[in-house]
């Protein structure tokens, strides 16, 4: 099976590869980094996909047999399905997921961002609540770094950014990541609360490049 990582090289992408190994049988892992919107890194992946099947992988997510053997059987027992996923102890991952390569990319992929890809799926895409792969917050690595990365990455302008953003629901994640025994991943997580002051060099750097573009 095709394996899709895209990833910023964090220390967290070693132990993800090594989850995708021991778990998936044979899998040909294709990482993709360099900046853009989080969907349209993840289709530059999936186009290089040759497997009936492909899955994509977090590189801050450890899968586990459980995760995987549930969603194989939800796609084994409904044929019409192209992508099925799980979550997170606290929430869904939408970047954890194994599709019908063929199908996929004939539905054209990757929404840009995370938050759209139930929409444009519907119910071509399964969510199961009890298959669950490990977030490497839990493993020890500083969330505050994790989101830090996560900020100066890929952003350019809001219209291209890499990771989606919605001010009330990111307050509601924050709650709840407290309410489900997740402080350090709250506080972590409230980074993305001042998410314009990490966004200003990027629309600026963005500027410059478009101004050489048409020069």
């Amino acid at each position: 099976m095709d394996v899709v990582i895209v990833t910023l090289l964090r220390e967290t992408l070693g132990d993800a590869v090594k989850s995708v190994n021991a778990v998936i049988p044979n899998p040909k892992i294709i990482l993709i980094t360099g900046k853009g919107a989080i969907g349209d890194l993840r289709n530059k992946g999936l186009r290089q996909c040759n497997s009936s099947l492909m899955c994509y992988v977090d590189d801050d997510i450890i899968l586990n047999s459980s995760w995987y053997a549930k969603c194989m059987e939800a796609l084994e027992a409904h044929p019409e399905i192209i992508a099925v996923g799980g979550k997170t102890p606290v929430h869904h991952t939408l970047g954890c997921m194994i599709c019908r390569t063929k199908e996929f990319k004939s539905a054209g992929g990757f929404p840009k961002l995370d938050d759209k890809v139930l929409q444009k799926l519907g119910p071509k895409m399964l969510i199961i609540e009890d298959a669950v792969c490990e977030h490497q917050t839990k493993r020890g690595f500083g969330p505050l770094r994790h989101n830090l990365q996560f900020l100066c990455h890929s952003f350019q302008t809001d219209q291209r950014a890499g990771w989606c953003y919605n001010p009330a629901q990111q307050a509601w994640m924050i709650y709840d990541f407290f309410k489900a025994g997740y402080p350090d991943y709250a506080v972590g997580s409230s980074l993305w609360l001042i998410k314009p002051l990490f966004v200003l060099p990027f629309i600026l750097e963005d500027r410059r490049d478009r101004k050489k573009c048409k020069g």
